[in-house]
């Protein structure tokens, strides 16, 4: 089965892909979670922003935010198989 979970707690500066160290706490705890709690979950890691800039600034920064999280997931421990973004 698949369950959709969102969580707001992870912002980034505006037209930036860059975690701040709050985002950095936040996925630091979730890691720990994945590691511990959740070992047969996978994650779809999906970036958003806001509706400034065109279409095609949008995307490449909502997929650079996702590939920043899934960066610093796997830093923490979490394996790549078990993302995607």
């Amino acid at each position: 089965y698949s369950m959709v979970l969102s969580d707001d707690s992870v912002k980034f500066p505006l037209n930036s892909a860059e975690l701040s160290p709050g985002a950095q706490t936040r996925l630091q705890a979730f890691a720990e979670q994945m590691k511990a709690e959740n070992r047969n979950v996978y994650l779809e890691i999906q970036g958003h922003t806001d509706a400034t800039g065109s279409k095609a600034t949008n995307e490449r920064l909502g997929e650079e935010r996702a590939e920043a999280v899934r960066r610093f997931m796997n830093r923490q421990g979490v394996a790549l198989n078990r993302m995607s973004t």
